[in-house]
């Protein structure tokens, strides 16, 4: 007589699937951690490629471009235009960086709209919601994504160790984010040679989080950290008034998310509250910056808060701790 198969039993088939489970729970984790680590190199490959092409900038013009070339909202009679050497109204350091970055035939699409006299907003461009990877940092879910004004991205300039200031009014010209302590602010014009704090203490850039993904044709406009092609607002700046991956909310003019995990915001619109944008990243533990001297290094978010504000001014001369 033929002797029957044996199968497995329901018991023996749960201890196999209990067993591929445990497998799964135990492999999973280090492959989210592996995936993260090569994500934090390509953030920090990123950023080393942007210092590059600020100290390639300033070596071709003897000063760092502008933070923006505006003030936040001021009237705008008082910009000088390219005529000048200034750009284009409302532009920032990431359109100038552009041809050090490999980006020339996108940064000469502009060139109409640097013609002397001005008069042109950079939010106009066409070609405004060209995505450049570069500015984005892949640990980010939300990034590459856009505004209605254009490509938004992660990397934002230090203005320096205190709020931006109130966004002013058009119409009695009040100023925002000038002259600040740091090495970018609306008009800036720094030099290497003004860091007299000395540039492997000086910060330059950092990173912020991107609150959702944006879309152009959006009713509910929004003008939020990280947007380059509208400088009015000062969202291409970042400030070291809180330590990284605060739980203080930004204040911009009109945030996409005003409860985006890990990164509240504020929307204040011209209310005559200080505007503020502060380091944010998805690393665990703190976020990426740009020292002056190109450096890029990893800034724990439980630094001291007196040393991370010392990092963002260029010639305050402060003792400064371990970072």
């Amino acid at each position: 007589m033929r002797r029957a198969k044996r199968g497995f039993t329901l018991i023996e088939l749960l201890v196999v699937i209990a067993i591929i489970a445990i497998l799964i729970a135990l492999l999973l984790p280090a492959v989210q951690q592996a995936r993260e680590a090569a994500r934090r190199t390509q953030c920090r490959n990123h950023l080393k490629q942007l210092a590059l092409a600020l100290h390639n900038y300033h070596d071709s013009h003897s000063v760092l471009p502008a933070g923006i070339y505006s003030g936040m909202w001021e009237s705008q009679t008082s910009i000088v235009y390219a005529g000048s050497n200034k750009g284009l109204l409302g532009s920032c350091w990431m359109q100038h960086v552009l041809p050090y970055i490999d980006q020339s035939p996108f940064y000469n699409k502009m060139s109409p709209f640097f013609a002397a006299g001005g008069g042109q907003d950079v939010y106009r461009v066409p070609e405004r919601y060209t995505v450049v990877p570069v500015f984005c940092c892949p640990s980010d879910p939300s990034t590459p994504t856009e505004s209605h004004d254009g490509f938004q991205g992660n990397y934002l300039a230090f203005t320096g160790s205190t709020e931006f200031g109130t966004y002013g009014d058009s119409s009695t010209n009040t100023k925002c984010g000038e002259n600040m302590n740091g090495m970018f602010y609306a008009m800036s014009r720094t030099r290497i040679r003004d860091v007299s704090d000395g540039t492997s203490n000086t910060m330059m850039l950092s990173e912020c989080v991107v609150r959702g993904t944006g879309d152009r044709n959006s009713p509910n406009r929004s003008w939020d950290a990280g947007v380059y092609w509208n400088g009015f607002w000062g969202l291409p700046l970042v400030c070291a008034s809180e330590t990284p991956n605060t739980t203080v909310t930004d204040r911009v003019y009109q945030c996409r998310s005003t409860t985006w995990r890990n990164a509240p915001c504020e929307s204040i619109g011209g209310s005559g509250t200080n505007a503020r944008i502060m380091a944010r990243s998805y690393h665990e533990g703190g976020v990426m910056v740009v020292m002056a001297d190109g450096a890029v290094r990893f800034v724990s978010e439980n630094l001291s808060l007196a040393t991370w504000r010392g990092l963002a001014s260029r010639a305050g001369s402060e003792a400064l701790g371990d970072f």
